[in-house]
């Protein structure tokens, strides 16, 4: 029987094993990871070409690249994508707030009506059927004075009693509107 000489043994570059273990967790972290892939894949490729045979795990350096490449070209394309999706959201729920104020503002307008018989003066004059009214925000407004306020009657112009603005925002602020509230009890963005 004859014997063979020893096989020399093949390590695995560990920057390989490292690009591809931090191009999978650039799927998670983006960029702080993606980066870091693709130096140590490119390091680990230029080290396996040049050892001979004796390291391995062009593979893994090769997926640790790819993901890491995934991550900053694609991630960065998504984001683009959601982002102004997430800031339209973010409108919509700041003037359903602004329209929620406005509505409680109305419905203290009708308990201080039923109570006192007239519509009430100013916004003060509601404190006592929901505290803190006078002092309600628009989620836009960054000012220091009232957000809202009552529309004279005088001033509404409106044909039928139902459709009359009773209060409304002081300016508009949600891409040119205001939040309104009518004499019938309904809320819009006028």
């Amino acid at each position: 029987m004859s014997s063979m000489p020893p096989v020399p043994g093949v390590k695995t570059s560990g920057a390989a094993i490292a690009s591809m273990v931090l191009g999978i967790l650039s799927l998670f972290c983006s960029i702080f990871t993606a980066i870091p892939a693709l130096i140590c894949g490119a390091v680990a490729l230029v080290k396996i070409n040049k050892s001979g045979g004796r390291l391995a795990g062009q593979g893994q350096a090769i997926a640790g690249l790819v993901l890491g490449g995934f991550c900053m070209l694609v991630l960065p394309i998504f984001a683009a994508m959601v982002i102004p999706a997430v800031a339209a959201a973010q409108g919509k729920a700041q003037e359903a707030q602004c329209m929620n104020n406005v509505k409680q503002i109305s419905i203290a307008w009708e308990m201080y009506e039923v109570e006192t018989g007239k519509p009430p003066r100013v916004l003060a004059d509601l404190e006592r059927f929901s505290p803190g009214i006078s002092g309600r925000k628009c989620p836009l407004d960054k000012g220091d004075g009232p957000s809202y306020e009552i529309v004279p009657a005088e001033s509404t112009a409106a044909p039928d009693a139902d459709t009359a603005v009773r209060i409304r925002e002081t300016e508009p602020r949600h891409r040119n509107r205001r939040a309104v509230a009518f004499a019938d009890g309904h809320v819009e963005m006028k």
